[in-house]
């Protein structure tokens, strides 16, 4: 379960030579179901209560050992999200009276992203010439 997992699975390939499969977002789902938000800020806010802190959304992961605020901040982005995905799931269920064709878009759509591939930048050799403001 991910959220958002775009750029996830991109960085797990690039980083890690790690490949997703049977992945669901929960991006996806919100989207789906027409919610008036999409950020997993505002799951954790309706579903749990919970104000995130996204103070270290951006940060550089591939820091090793990754810092103690790193992990905190892990644990508490994804805690909560096999909950949400339960809720999730059952929302879809129930909007579709039972039948599971909007899990399966959910479903679909989510194998698309874990379908992406990191495709590495070709070397330029006149790079420098166009590439100026890229530092």
């Amino acid at each position: 379960v991910f959220h958002g997992a775009d750029n996830d699975i991109l960085w797990l390939q690039r980083d890690f030579g790690l490949y997703v499969v049977n992945m669901f977002d929960t991006y996806c789902a919100a989207k789906e179901l027409n919610l008036p938000a999409m950020s997993l800020a505002y799951l954790l806010k309706q579903h749990v209560n919970i104000d995130a802190n996204k103070e270290y959304q951006l940060a550089d992961w591939r820091i090793r050992p990754l810092p103690p605020d790193y992990v905190r901040y892990a644990r508490e982005d994804t805690h909560y999200l096999l909950y949400i995905y339960d809720i999730l799931r059952n929302q879809l269920l129930d909007v579709a009276q039972g039948k599971s064709t909007l899990l399966k878009q959910v479903y679909a759509k989510s194998k698309i992203v874990c379908q992406k591939l990191y495709t590495k930048r070709q070397f330029d050799e006149d790079g420098y010439r166009t590439n100026h403001l890229l530092l």
